[in-house]
């Protein structure tokens, strides 16, 4: 009993972990105003859009098997995410020193996140399986366009393009201090009209200049090259 109700609560934090990663399919023109996170990849989301469809060129097979992929229920993705965790190790909490319980509940923390990185990669790998390799490149272009230059705040993205150490450090610094002044604009709106809105697009906006401002020109050229040609997002 003890270690099915551990065993139960580890999957629960597996799966939470993992629905926590899902981004939802925004109006905007950038995820990050809407508050989604820029350090994500939002390829899953992206593909939804028509306007991205239209610009890879996908034909009616393709946008077929992608609707299966992308239009799964909570619950097949749940059954499919416990299929990746391993099993638990039964543990008396009750014969642990708070050090030793605070050690186990770290390690049942990292083992989620192992298991939610892993699930999510199956599913990336599952839709890149039906985009032909010209079709993933042009949407990994799209994608960063979508999310911005604070997409630098994602380290391997950073090291990708040889962003010195103390430029990125001075990025996530900036990001973290944006993330914590839009939480008080949030809403439910996505009105691009409301006052919010518009206060989150300026915030949005000096962020970008202020990361601009500290990249190098030769930084700020690897940039450009990695996100191609510029993609007008429709409303």
């Amino acid at each position: 009993m003890f270690y099915k109700k551990f065993s139960h609560k580890i999957t629960g934090l597996c799966i939470a972990l993992i629905f926590s990663f899902v981004p939802n399919a925004y109006t905007q023109r950038n995820s990050t105003l809407a508050g989604g996170s820029p350090d994500m990849n939002y390829s899953r989301v992206l593909l939804k859009r028509p306007d991205v469809q239209r610009e890879l060129g996908l034909n009616p097979q393709q946008k077929d098997a992608l609707a299966i992929l992308l239009n799964q229920s909570p619950g097949q993705i749940a059954a499919r995410a416990i299929g990746f965790m391993p099993p638990v190790k039964y543990v008396d909490l009750t014969k642990l020193s708070n050090e030793e319980r605070r050690q186990w509940q770290a390690e049942i923390g990292r083992q989620a996140a192992e298991q939610a990185a892993k699930f999510m990669n199956e599913r990336r790998r599952e839709v890149e399986e039906v985009l032909r390799p010209d079709q993933r490149r042009r949407l990994t272009e799209i994608d960063l366009q979508w999310r911005g230059i604070l997409a630098l705040v994602n380290q391997n993205l950073s090291d990708r393009l040889k962003i010195s150490p103390e430029h990125y450090k001075s990025i996530a610094e900036i990001v973290a201090d944006f993330e914590v002044k839009r939480l008080s604009l949030l809403n439910d709106s996505k009105n691009e009209d409301s006052p919010l809105y518009q206060k989150r697009l300026n915030l949005f906006r000096e962020t970008e200049e202020r990361v601009l401002a500290i990249l190098s020109d030769e930084e700020k050229a690897r940039w450009a090259q990695v996100i191609g040609s510029p993609f007008n997002f429709q409303k």
